[in-house]
């Protein structure tokens, strides 16, 4: 009878797992490791403020790189054309230091030109550095002056404007590089006066709010390339930043 009882409490131990092991380890995809942002529930977005809210505090606060590309077309000399602006924010924690290289198109009538806009910001000044043509000016202004050199990492803006236009789902959760991340994705078409109109985005956000990639496309009238708009924009981890040599060189 001690040895029965003996084997039927090995028997026990083994179907719970407990012999020379822990408790079994959770799936990386359990909901219990799977939190969502701020603001996002299994059903969206249900507090957009609080979803950029965290972004904002979360970028503020450890810096990013930020790439921005972006698309317009227009119509110039009669036709349709796609403009392209790019632009590489880099910023340190608590975004003591900023520098943004943007490259875009200026157009008048139906001429077109290149354009580079360039600015850096470090405690208490701001300078900015627009090159066209063969014409280079840099205007200086106080850091609390120039709110739009924050926006320029952060990117507040156009993240609003997708969390409040948009009627955003949880499309999947998953692991990646050792977090969580939530992506949320609509795609609304919609008629105004027989002319569609169509607005999309998808967003990948950590479970601390911060997002690290954002890609909208807005279509005036889909029926026609003119007035479409998009913008692809990602954020990655911190760097250093240093001033650019005509930084250097204007303080010398």
């Amino acid at each position: 009878m001690r040895f029965v009882l003996q084997v039927a409490v090995v028997l026990v131990l083994l179907f719970a797992g407990c012999i020379g092991q822990g408790p079994a380890p959770l799936p990386d995809d359990s909901t219990e490791t799977m939190p969502y942002p701020p603001g996002v529930t299994a059903d969206g977005v249900s507090n957009a403020s609080a979803l950029v809210d965290a972004h904002s505090d979360h970028v503020t606060t450890h810096g990013a790189v930020v790439t921005s590309n972006g698309t317009t077309t227009v119509r110039i000399g009669g036709e349709p054309r796609t403009i392209e602006t790019n632009a590489t924010a880099r910023a340190t924690p608590n975004l003591t230091r900023i520098h943004v290289v943007s490259w875009g198109v200026r157009v008048s009538g139906n001429e077109t030109a290149p354009e580079r806009y360039e600015v850096y910001a470090n405690e208490t000044r701001v300078l900015e550095r627009i090159a066209h043509e063969n014409e280079t000016s840099v205007r200086v202004e106080r850091r609390g002056d120039a709110p739009i050199v924050v926006e320029r990492v952060v990117r507040a803006q156009p993240l609003r404007a997708a969390l409040e236009s948009l009627d955003l789902e949880v499309v999947g959760t998953e692991r990646q590089n050792g977090r969580t991340v939530t992506t949320l994705s609509a795609d609304e078409t919609t008629l105004s006066d027989d002319d569609p109109s169509r607005n999309a985005a998808t967003l990948e956000i950590a479970a601390s709010g911060r997002v690290l990639s954002l890609s909208t496309v807005h279509d005036q009238n889909t029926t026609t390339a003119v007035g479409r708009r998009t913008l692809d924009v990602t954020w990655s981890n911190a760097t250093t930043v240093e001033p650019p040599a005509w930084v250097r060189n204007r303080s010398q």
